[in-house]
């Protein structure tokens, strides 16, 4: 699971890896790819990413659209195109920017166990 923080502007996240669906091999030259699903705790929709971006072994990085990362909770993002690649999916967690720095300790606020469960509304 990769998180990712709510309404923090285009968040750039990994998906793949890509797989032929002829020969299990890696795809490193797909392009930008219109018929991304994502699913959250509220909503479903198509959407586009933002960029995307090549790496290596058939797998990408790509720019989510703000508007999919208002809802706190699960996101799931799939991709299907059963002609060229096997289906893939990611599983993201949407958190506040108090609930991250808590986490990761990137801002203010402490790292222990109380501090994070403040920060998300668990105590």
């Amino acid at each position: 699971m990769h998180y990712i923080i709510q309404n923090f502007g285009a968040n750039r996240v990994p998906v793949g890896p890509f797989l032929s669906a002829n020969d299990l091999s890696p795809l490193d030259s797909l392009p930008l790819q219109a018929n991304a699903f994502y699913l959250s705790e509220s909503t479903t929709g198509l959407f586009t990413p933002t960029s995307w971006g090549a790496g290596t072994g058939g797998n990408y990085s790509i720019l989510l659209p703000t508007a999919i990362t208002t809802t706190l909770g699960k996101l799931r993002i799939t991709f299907s195109d059963p002609a060229i690649y096997l289906p893939v999916w990611e599983d993201y967690m949407v958190m506040t920017l108090e609930a991250w720095n808590a986490w990761f300790s990137t801002g203010a606020g402490g790292t222990d166990e109380t501090s994070f469960a403040v920060s998300v509304g668990r105590v």
